[in-house]
């Protein structure tokens, strides 16, 4: 119990909590379970909406039964369990890929996948525990709402925006690495193609074809 405190509750064991990007984790979580019952008990009925920006962003209560941004919603209850296994599913994954290669990653990978983590792990709470018999309603609670014009955005919350944002962060993150190899081959020379070879290329081609 000494080396257990000592490891995890003193500066050491606090340094590495905070280089481990956990908290990252937990702070979505955290702050999604509270916006998300903030809304549920002052909306309490679906559908209601409060304006916060005419024509551009509102509040609004859906309790969503699918994937993330409304997709899937049919409210079945085969649907409703497919959903609850995929997040399980996925918040497994990337959690054993985050511990498996965590000090391959750099800091901002790090942040992105607990991000992943935080938001999936938030809204697989939703599906798994938030039932009719049991809170009221069923599955997800999604608040932000988003209009453009006429043009109505779905419905999500901040675990949907937390997983896109570390996905974004990945994908920008993997871009930028294939450019730097693609400028380092090209720096080496790897892209160039000598005149003569093609001139030779193309008389082996012309000899073959006269044969």
């Amino acid at each position: 119990m000494k080396d257990f405190c000592k490891k995890w509750f003193s500066k050491e064991g606090a340094l590495k909590i905070v280089k481990s990007f956990v908290w990252v984790a937990l702070l979505v979580i955290l702050v999604d379970t509270v916006t998300k019952w903030v809304v549920q008990t002052n909306l309490v009925n679906e559908g209601n909406s409060i304006t916060l920006i005419k024509d551009f962003l509102r509040i609004t209560l859906v309790h969503n039964p699918g994937a993330s941004f409304g997709m899937g919603s049919s409210g079945q209850l085969g649907w409703r369990i497919f959903w609850i296994i995929v997040s399980v599913v996925l918040t497994g994954a990337i959690t054993f890929v985050y511990i498996k290669y965590f000090k391959k990653f750099s800091t901002i990978q790090k942040i992105a996948l607990t991000l992943m983590i935080g938001g999936a792990f938030s809204n697989l709470i939703d599906r798994a525990f938030y039932w009719e018999a049991t809170v009221g309603f069923d599955a997800v609670i999604d608040w932000i709402d988003f209009q453009f014009g006429s043009i109505d955005f779905a419905i999500f919350n901040l675990a949907d925006a937390a997983l896109v944002i570390g996905v974004f962060i990945l994908i920008i993150i993997e871009l930028i690495d294939i450019i730097k190899e693609v400028r380092a081959k090209d720096k080496r020379g790897e892209y160039n193609i000598a005149p003569n070879a093609e001139k030779d290329e193309d008389k082996k081609e012309n000899e073959e074809s006269k044969n």
